[in-house]
């Protein structure tokens, strides 16, 4: 179930615009507010991802059907996988008791094609235990 929730709010990310996303908050954040989630990506496929390529990591708040953006990074990547990444965000802005939560993770080459992604729901205080995507090819 939770598999389907995240794949379906996955396709409601790629049709929107990076304008229709709005960013929670743009604040100065005390640094006893920031919490991180990390972990690695990676894929099953036997087959050399284009490099450089661009990873995008973002953590949203599930409301229904919208989302709302707590936390965005991305980076030029050279290797291949697994891929380790850490995403920074706003403790304050995060509440599982009241909100779910969402983490979505693409590879896009030089040129903004996607080319790799995945979307999980998670706890974002889950702690060292780290969150640890599987990349799926878009089909490009």
């Amino acid at each position: 179930m939770k598999k389907l929730l995240a794949l379906a709010i996955l396709s409601l990310i790629a049709a929107c615009t990076p304008q229709e996303l709005p960013v929670a908050a743009i604040q100065t954040i005390d640094i006893g507010n920031i919490s991180l989630i990390q972990g690695t990506l990676s894929y099953l496929t036997r087959e050399a991802i284009p490099t450089p390529y661009i990873v995008v990591i973002e953590l949203y708040r599930v409301e229904g059907e919208s989302l709302q953006l707590i936390a965005t990074t991305d980076f030029l990547e050279e290797g291949q996988v697994p891929v380790n990444y850490m995403l920074a965000f706003n403790a304050d802005l995060v509440n599982t008791a009241t909100g779910s939560y969402l983490i979505n993770a693409r590879f896009l080459t030089i040129s903004g094609t996607t080319i790799y992604e995945a979307a999980e729901m998670v706890n974002p205080f889950s702690g060292n235990a780290g969150v640890n995507l599987r990349m799926q090819p878009t089909g490009y």
